[in-house]
């Protein structure tokens, strides 16, 4: 009931509402994956990358445990859990580019 409260709370424009629903959802099934995907591509769309992260992390966690590597969510996790990893290492390496110094 909760996680389609969040899906009208999202359709709404209501993403702390949504977040706030799926809390409640996490809390009574805290491996609800579809759940913890939405929770994390709203943290995603609210510009915080590191909180989407560890969602992403732990859907693909619970995905391993149940043996569910071989859909297409967890292809997809993994796929976005790369892309990540190379963002970042991208904006590593363009913060440590020397630069040259104006006289």
């Amino acid at each position: 009931m909760y996680y389609y409260k969040a899906q009208i709370n999202i359709i709404n424009g209501d993403k702390d509402g949504a977040l706030s629903a799926l809390t409640q959802v996490l809390g009574i099934n805290p491996q609800h994956v579809a759940s913890i995907l939405l929770a994390g591509e709203i943290n995603k769309e609210k510009g915080n990358l590191e909180v989407y992260e560890s969602y992403l992390k732990a859907a693909k966690k619970i995905l391993e445990m149940q043996g569910n590597t071989g859909i297409d969510t967890y292809k997809e996790i993994s796929k976005q859990l790369n892309e990540l990893a190379k963002d970042t290492k991208e904006d590593v390496a363009e913060s440590t580019e020397p630069t040259v110094p104006q006289e």
